[in-house]
């Protein structure tokens, strides 16, 4: 072992895990998954790095190159996922036996932090080393706050960040703790209720590109996000609304705001189920003809919008119904079968609009 040269030693290392790796796996897949190797233990690790030079280096090298995935359910485990369920530990430490240069490496070099429950002594240089993590996704730390914290210091710029937006602003929430970094890309995947106090957490805060996912729960947006609890608009170059949205709250959006990319994916018109048929028709006009206005006057480059409404009726007429769409919206494709389906489009340069009317009889 002392004759081995070191970049000798990370070659055989390489070729013995890749090995072992695949063997686990093959295992895995029969439901049989046997102990990777006798120095998974906290107290085995340890006395293989400080069993000789070459241990410390073979034991530095893994977490850094091979057992970058870091659980913390109750011991401090570095490995890698078997799948998305089962995680397979190479290396571990406790509170008993843990070398304080090897956390600090894992914290550097880890690509993924799961269920990360561990407190006990020597989780500080874990979190010292996050500092200088740069394969780390923010979004993996964001629900811990000792975690994203220790990420972010000294941070100015952060590439993605995924989280959802809720009014319980007093608990921990990443945003709180952005600081004065520039998010490149935040996502923010459902709103538990669209209040100023969800929203809130968006204030001042330095965004290239804001997308907000389409809502599992279907709940349209019932506010404007920005009022008065606007990022730095300077930074933002592109935001993208997946979620429902009243139409009328999207004019009002883009006349408040001015942003070089924009896209509203699901744009609703008022419903009203007892309106008669010929106010909804002239509803629609004047919501669009409005909305068109909002989009020319705004000084975004790139603006695009879709907009739909469903909308069923008892006993009506379709000859009728369909006369009057042709006299009112002359401009829309009006198809007809079991149910009426408008459709329009208009596009001047990078700016766009999409509408789809859908009239069910019964």
């Amino acid at each position: 072992m002392t004759e081995l040269k070191t970049h000798l030693l990370y070659e055989v290392l390489d070729l013995a895990f890749k090995k072992k790796i695949k063997a686990t796996i093959r295992h895995q897949l029969l439901l049989d998954v046997p102990k990777f190797w006798k120095f998974d233990g906290p107290q085995d690790t340890c006395a293989l790095a400080i069993s000789s030079s070459h241990g410390y280096r073979m034991v530095a090298y893994i977490v850094k190159h091979i057992a970058t995935w870091v659980s913390g359910k109750t011991e401090f485990r570095c490995g890698f996922a078997l799948n998305q369920h089962i995680f397979a530990p190479i290396l571990s430490f406790s509170s008993e036996y843990h070398i304080r240069r090897i956390m600090n490496l894992a914290g550097r070099y880890c690509t993924k932090v799961e269920s990360f429950k561990y407190r006990d002594k020597g989780i500080g240089h874990f979190c010292d080393g996050l500092a200088y993590n740069n394969s780390l996704c923010a979004t993996d730390v964001a629900d811990d706050q000792r975690l994203f914290t220790a990420y972010m210091k000294g941070r100015t710029f952060v590439k993605s960040l995924l989280c959802c937006l809720t009014e319980f602003t007093e608990q921990f929430h990443c945003l709180k703790h952005i600081g004065d970094a520039v998010i490149g890309s935040l996502v923010i995947d459902g709103f538990f209720k669209s209040s100023a106090a969800a929203c809130i957490l968006l204030k001042g805060l330095k965004i290239e590109s804001l997308h907000i996912l389409p809502n599992i729960c279907q709940t349209k947006l019932s506010r404007d996000i920005f009022y008065r609890t606007t990022p730095q608009l300077k930074y933002m170059k592109r935001f993208r609304c997946g979620n429902k949205i009243d139409i009328g709250l999207t004019t009002k959006m883009l006349k408040r705001y001015h942003i070089d990319d924009v896209f509203f994916d699901d744009v609703r018109f008022v419903k009203k189920l007892m309106m008669p048929f010929e106010d909804i028709v002239q509803s629609v006009k004047q919501a669009m003809d409005a909305l068109w206005k909002a989009v020319e006057k705004n000084k975004g480059t790139r603006i695009r919008i879709n907009c739909n409404l469903a909308q069923r009726f008892l006993h009506p007429s379709p000859t009728a119904m369909i006369v009057y769409l042709h006299e009112q919206l002359p401009d829309f494709e009006t198809d007809y079968d079991g149910c009426i389906e408008c459709k329009y489009s208009k596009t001047v340069g990078l700016k766009s609009l999409n509408v789809f009317l859908g009239f069910f009889l019964s």
